[in-house]
């Protein structure tokens, strides 16, 4: 008989080994259960959402929540969360499994091992992701403009290829382009601050 947590299991439906269930409190059991199955079925959630039509959807938005800042918040988190999530979930899934092994032998805690290593391991994962999100924040939040709103590059854009002002449409995607790279590389810099060892062990690497 196998033991998980604080139940008991035969052999042949033994749900994971001593080593990857380190005996959660009671309550908690099914986690022995998903531990394995969780980043198998992130993926297919996360390609899902995807599928979702945001052209579609940012009218029903703007119905349902009116012209306020909420369904903008919805259209810009819809559009970049992909690309964050997945990256993090890679993070997470590239840590280090002998330094798990020894934090686990030295008798750490769950959560301070997860600070420990699981975080710093994933957070380069989640600045890229997050350089990739940035850029489509803001395509996603001018389009929420352009689908419906009182003010904003989309509307602005909208009104003057409505006076057939092409000379300012370009002015406002040059600044929607500016915009970008701006976030991009305040991003970039933002890694930099976070992830200092990072640049170190690229050196190290290249001599």
């Amino acid at each position: 008989m196998a033991t998980c947590g604080t139940r008991r299991y035969p052999p042949s439906r033994r749900p994971c080994s001593a080593s990857r269930c380190p005996s959660p409190p009671p309550g908690w059991w099914p986690w022995c259960w998903t531990s394995r199955l969780r980043p198998r079925g992130l993926y297919p959630l996360l390609v899902a959402s995807q599928t979702i039509p945001i052209v579609a959807v940012a009218p029903l938005l703007i119905i349902w929540f009116g012209f306020g800042l909420l369904p903008k918040m919805l259209v810009v988190t819809l559009t970049t969360f992909f690309p964050l999530a997945a990256n993090l979930a890679a993070g997470f899934a590239a840590t280090d499994r002998d330094a798990m092994r020894l934090l686990r032998s030295l008798g750490t805690g769950r959560v301070r091992a997860f600070r420990l290593v699981r975080v710093p391991s994933a957070l380069p994962h989640f600045f890229t992701g997050l350089r990739v999100s940035i850029t489509y924040a803001v395509v996603g939040a001018v389009f929420a403009e352009y689908a419906g709103a009182e003010k904003g590059l989309g509307i602005y854009m909208q009104a003057q290829k409505s006076a057939f002002r092409t000379d300012l449409v370009f002015a406002a995607v040059a600044v929607t382009a500016a915009l970008s790279i701006a976030l991009f590389g305040a991003t970039c810099l933002l890694q930099r601050l976070v992830l200092p060892w990072e640049r170190a062990l690229v050196k190290e690497g290249r001599s």
